[in-house]
Parts: C-alpha cells; structure tokens; sequence
C-alpha cells in the first residue's frame, strides 16, 4: 500500500524537475502511466495518495504549457521519466517527445557513437541518431533506413532492447536535418520510395 509519506512531492514546473517527479511515481507504482490517467484507477493506492498524486499531475500538465514541447509529458509518464538512451549516453537529455518513438517506448542503437533511437513504421525500422551538443532540441538529427532489426517481444522492455539490433545495418543515405522536428517528414519520404532507396 502507497502511505501518504511515500508520495513525492512535486518541485518545480521545468522539464528536469518533472522527469525527476515521474521517475519517483514510477517507483512507487512499479513503471510508467499515462498522461491522462486518474491515479485513483491504481487499485493499490489509497484515497489520500491518489488525490495527492492527482494534484501534483495536475500541475505537472499545467507545467507542460510552458514547455518546448507540451505533449513530452506523455514521453515522461509513459517512460517513468526513464530514458534509456540518457543512460547509455550520458550527458544527452530527452527533452522533447520524439513522435515515432513513442509507440516503441525510446528504443536504442546500442554501441552508436551518437545517441540513436531506432523507430518502425509499416514494417520498416529506422535509425535516428543526434550528433552535437546539448539537449536533444538542440541537436541536429540524422536519420537512415536500417535492415535486420527485429522486435524482441522476450527481452525486459524497460532496458530499451524491445527492439533488437544486434544485427542491424544502415541500409539507405543518411539524411541529415536540423531538428527533430523533420525528422517525421523524412521517414515518410523513405516509406515512399522503396527499401533501401535514395530519396
């Protein structure tokens, strides 16, 4: 059972201190929620934890207005405020949704010089990856086709490895863009023209 004591105050209204918040939550509710969710839906917590859990997303969502981007809030609750690609490249920071990850949970290129998260859509896997400096909205990011990935519904999803590279190559150009804002555009443009093809 969730004691009143045990829920973590929420500090702050910036990106880090939220992404702090989620991960404490996460703790006690064992992973991630989603954004839109009433904690009072957690059958093991109590009346009292869940009103206070309550209140502070509430003002976690009144937080995300001011963000870059208001929509990472549902990155945050639904990693936990866990990113494994900050852990396997320290000093990057998740600080902006990366749309096409979402529905993958983050997944990662491991052993990338450049922090790398690999993406599907319609059945094809794609490597971003974001050389430079800073937070991931302040990178550039550079995107490529890749074969011989494969989902891995056996591996622990939490430790970024739901998709398997074990065995994967670029297989297209790099295409390299400004931000991640383009990024979705670009992955449209290889789903167009055939695998492996020069846009």
């Amino acid at each position: 059972m969730a004691l009143m004591e045990q829920v973590p105050e929420l500090v702050g209204d910036s990106v880090q201190e939220v992404k702090a918040w989620c991960r404490s939550v996460a703790d006690l509710l064992g992973g991630g929620w989603h954004a839109d969710d009433s904690f009072g839906e957690f059958g093991d917590l109590s009346i009292e934890a869940s009103e206070r859990l309550n209140r502070y997303m509430d003002m976690a969502r009144l937080a995300s207005r001011t963000w870059k981007d208001p929509d990472f809030l549902y990155s945050l609750a639904g990693e936990g405020g866990r990113f494994i690609a900050e852990e396997e490249w320290p000093g990057f920071e998740i600080d902006v949704s990366v749309p096409a990850a979402e529905r993958t949970g983050y997944q990662i290129w491991r052993g990338q010089p450049d922090p790398t998260i690999v993406v599907e859509d319609m059945d094809r896997f794609f490597a971003v990856s974001f050389p430079g400096e800073g937070p991931l909205s302040a990178r550039r990011a550079v995107v490529a086709e890749i074969e011989g990935a494969e989902f891995d519904l056996s591996s622990v999803y939490r430790r970024g490895d739901y998709i398997d590279t074990a065995a994967a190559v670029r297989i297209s150009e790099q295409v390299e863009v400004s931000g991640i804002g383009e990024v979705e555009a670009v992955i449209g443009e290889f789903l167009r023209v055939g695998r492996g093809q020069r846009l």
